[in-house]
């Protein structure tokens, strides 16, 4: 046998060994998806109502505000998948100027790796990471949230809910806390659940939003 043909058979019986090993490579499992936390799917819809908490009455008191919120579509925008909420407000005739104005307001948002983001690349909420974020920059002071690292549970009249809560903060041109925080409710799988809106100074409860009703499909 001669040395020449020795190498060639050495060389086939190496080339045999590797195609064997490629054929017992395995395809890597995929990632599991994250779960749809807040939730976006077309035809969900939420109603809430904002209270009042007044000195006069014992408790909240039912404003008469109503906010409808409806996911009416999903569009691409860029190389992402937005989804389009339709928010109906009626009865605020500007009774609340921190509440939504009445009128029909059209928004897009997403989940991105847990922020719930607008079209805008604006931060709704975060569900999954506790660095603050800014929420808008003012001469008055800058506007900030921050996911709080312990659940709360929540009751409303559509009833009672774990929620991870987003606290709000101000910081004043020099850097120093405004006394008021409030607060921001969502419960995963079912959406936004509460609100509580602060002044900034007195540190009081000024507003509550509430769930009343929703429908999920």
């Amino acid at each position: 046998m001669s040395r020449c043909f020795v190498v060639f058979l050495f060389f086939c019986v190496a080339l045999i060994s590797c195609s064997k090993g490629d054929e017992n490579t395995t395809t890597p499992e995929p990632l599991p998806q994250l779960s749809n936390f807040y939730p976006l799917k077309v035809g969900n819809n939420w109603t809430y109502n904002y209270f009042r908490n007044t000195e006069e009455v014992r408790g909240l008191e039912n404003t008469g505000i109503v906010v409808q919120v409806i996911v009416t579509g999903e569009m691409p925008l860029g190389n992402e998948t937005y989804f389009e909420l339709q928010t109906t407000t009626a009865g605020n005739n500007n009774s609340c100027n921190f509440c939504e104005p009445d009128g029909v307001v059209i928004s897009r948002v997403r989940d991105s790796l847990g922020y719930l983001v607008d079209s805008g690349g604006a931060i709704l909420f975060s569900s999954s990471n506790t660095k603050d974020y800014l929420v808008s920059k003012n001469e008055w002071g800058n506007v900030y949230r921050v996911l709080k690292a312990d659940p709360v549970r929540a009751d409303v009249p559509a009833g009672s809910f774990n929620c991870l809560d987003n606290e709000r903060y101000t910081l004043n041109p020099n850097g120093v806390p405004f006394e008021g925080k409030d607060n921001l409710y969502f419960s995963e799988g079912v959406g936004e659940i509460k609100k509580t809106i602060v002044g900034p100074i007195s540190g009081k409860i000024l507003f509550e939003k509430h769930l009343v009703s929703y429908h999920l499909n």
